[in-house]
């Protein structure tokens, strides 16, 4: 009969001890992920991926109010802790909340704004910001599809002659020059669609006057060809030969500032606006985008392609120009009521006796 050895049984008891109770792990602390230092992270990353400035500086521009948001209203100051109650609730305070001018928000500004701080978020599970999705049950607010609106012929001619400035002190070739210029803008916006960045961007290397086609580095850093008419053509070679002056370097921008600086987008959308207001044009806006949307319609009733459209604008996807689509259809219909072969068919009016109850 073998005994065990008291010490070898108490050690095996003692191991047995050990592995029936659990091991408890330090939880790691949770790092505090302040909203602006992740917003930072975050356009960083926008410019590693080579996007857009514009791109950059909207997603600040909603991020930032939306983050002072659930500070005031719900006393968050860490990223970790928004949830999907706070993105519900900052919805519904768009909603009732006026914004600029003390205008209720748009439906598809709401969507917008909805769409990038959802992204945001995401971004910031991908990235191990935060260790949840808040935005997995949250639904894109539906936004009104408005009919896009579009100058008729009478307003672009409109807005042809009031590019040239009033005088307030300006010498006449000045006034000549501005005038120039912001014909060449607006026709070469009408003529090619592209976007006010897109044109802020143009240098004298993208533009081949032989050929007259305007090389244009658009979103996403794709470059694509576009050709100029006649007209856009004529009023961009008209201020370049006569008021751009000579480049230092094909690197220099094709359009310039009154003082020569580089033209930005701020700079196009003053000047809109005051063509806006020159012009007497209230039920539409008037702006660069105004312009793209003329283009795209135009280009369609005339009997341009769908895909040739989606290469021109520089879009990705085919989804994004389709609604040019429907708008043309509606055009066409009201086309056809006007020009309806069957209106023309002279049809006289029969006289028909009347037989009723004679009286009396």
């Amino acid at each position: 009969m073998v005994h065990s050895s008291p010490v070898r049984r108490g050690r095996i008891a003692e191991a047995t001890d050990e592995q029936s109770i659990p091991a408890t792990r330090p939880q790691p602390v949770r790092r505090a992920q302040p909203p602006a230092q992740v917003m930072q992270q975050y356009i960083l990353w926008h410019e590693s991926e080579g996007h857009s400035r514009k791109t950059e500086s909207v997603y600040q521009k909603t991020l930032s109010p939306f983050f002072a948001y659930l500070k005031g209203d719900h006393q968050i100051a860490d990223v970790n802790d928004i949830h999907l109650e706070h993105l519900r609730a900052w919805l519904v305070w768009l909603r009732n909340t006026p914004g600029q001018h003390d205008k209720p928000r748009a439906s598809k500004t709401i969507e917008s704004y909805c769409r990038q701080v959802m992204a945001f978020l995401r971004w910031c599970v991908e990235e191990e910001v935060i260790d949840h999705d808040p935005t997995t049950r949250l639904k894109l607010p539906k936004a009104e599809k408005k009919h896009i609106r579009v100058f008729s012929d009478e307003e672009v001619r409109t807005l042809h002659e009031v590019c040239l400035p009033p005088r307030n002190g300006l010498r006449p070739e000045v006034q000549r020059m501005l005038a120039a210029r912001n014909r060449a803008i607006l026709w070469v916006l009408l003529d090619t669609g592209m976007r006010e960045m897109e044109l802020c961007g143009m240098r004298f290397m993208d533009f081949d006057r032989k050929r007259g086609t305007i090389y244009i580095m658009g979103k996403g850093a794709k470059e694509r060809k576009v050709l100029l008419g006649q007209r856009g053509y004529h009023y961009l070679c008209a201020y370049l030969d006569h008021w751009r002056g000579e480049p230092e370097s094909s690197e220099e921008r094709l359009i310039l500032n009154d003082d020569g600086s580089q033209m930005t987008d701020q700079t196009i959308q003053k000047l809109f606006m005051r063509l806006k207001k020159a012009s007497g044009i209230t039920d539409k806006r008037v702006s660069a985008h105004t312009c793209r949307h003329w283009y795209a319609i135009r280009f369609l009733l005339k009997g341009g392609k769908l895909f040739a459209l989606q290469r021109h604008l520089g879009h990705e996807s085919l989804e994004m120009v389709k609604v040019y689509a429907y708008i043309t259809d509606q055009d066409a219909e009201e086309e056809k009521r006007k020009y309806s072969p069957a209106d023309d068919v002279e049809i006289e009016p029969r006289q028909v006796k009347r037989h009723g109850f004679r009286q009396g």
